[in-house]
């Protein structure tokens, strides 16, 4: 019998606007939200391996020291975010728009960038 592995902390989302909070150091590990605005949210140090975050809004979201494995953000949209020591492992970036979204020592890793959108490669 399989065992559903829920992790403390994580949350879903439908529909819903989460403007100008704070998930700093949250562990979102699992979590599952569709088309939901976190314009202007602060989300330095975390952790989304295994997220879904799909036609979401992350519209001048912070992401320092960020943990990208396993995501998938299919048609979200990045514009005016910041990405510094970020890590993407195996992300999924299908129709995602980067426009005027800063990178600062972030790293790619096995993920397809050419489905993204304003992103200088």
């Amino acid at each position: 019998m399989a065992k559903t592995q829920r992790v403390k902390g994580n949350f879903n989302y439908n529909n819903i606007e989460k403007k100008d909070k704070n998930f700093m150091y949250k562990n979102l590990e699992r979590s599952n939200c569709y088309n939901c605005n976190f314009s202007g949210s602060n989300f330095d140090y975390v952790n989304f391996r295994g997220a879904h975050f799909k036609s979401s809004s992350f519209f001048k979201c912070s992401f320092k020291w960020s943990e990208f494995i396993g995501t998938n953000f299919k048609k979200s949209k990045f514009k005016d975010a910041i990405f510094e020591n970020a890590i993407f492992d195996s992300v999924k970036l299908e129709d995602v728009d980067f426009k005027d979204a800063k990178f600062i020592n972030t790293i790619f890793v096995s993920t397809d960038l050419s489905k993204a959108k304003n992103l200088d490669t």
